[in-house]
């Protein structure tokens, strides 16, 4: 009985210094990447909490040059499943990033990244052309998700959510 008790007893302790898992309550993200003047990608993505996405996408690079109006019949729908090992590769980098404050950058020739989390209820808007070093993985995730060839292109055309604009 003493042998049982100082087991159970060595248990608990080993259980109650455990590390705790970060718990994420995240329902989805977006992900907008803007034209340049060079070669930047028109990305539009959204991923969601049970692993499907919505993406569109500039045909090719070179009609993502700077034009006075974008053309979204220029543009490639797709829709799929991540796989788990991407999947939680961003779920890793929000994760990360989730207290991270953002600058919003908006001068130069660069592409403005728009960021819009969803998680713990609660909606997140992120704009900016240069985001801080620790979202460099996160923002290359998704470019990866958003490059992908493996979902499902669709006829049917889309609009996937973004910034609330004040006017």
């Amino acid at each position: 009985m003493k042998k049982l008790f100082l087991c159970s007893f060595a248990f608990l302790i080993l259980i109650s210094c455990a590390p705790k898992k970060d718990t994420y309550n995240f329902e989805k993200i977006i992900f907008h990447s803007s034209r340049c003047f060079g070669s930047c990608p028109i990305i539009n993505l959204q991923v969601n909490k049970d692993k499907s996405i919505l993406l569109s996408r500039t045909k090719n690079e070179t009609m993502s040059k700077i034009v006075a109006d974008i053309n979204y019949n220029e543009f490639d729908y797709f829709k799929g499943t991540l796989s788990d090992k991407l999947y939680n590769q961003l779920i890793s980098e929000l994760v990360k990033t989730k207290d991270l404050k953002f600058d919003s950058q908006n001068c130069c020739d660069a592409p403005l990244k728009t960021m819009i989390i969803y998680q713990d209820g609660k909606r997140k808007e992120i704009e900016t052309m240069f985001p801080p070093e620790e979202a460099e993985n996160l923002i290359s995730t998704l470019y990866e998700i958003g490059k992908l060839e493996i979902f499902n292109k669709v006829t049917e055309k889309f609009e996937i959510e973004n910034i609330k604009r004040q006017d």
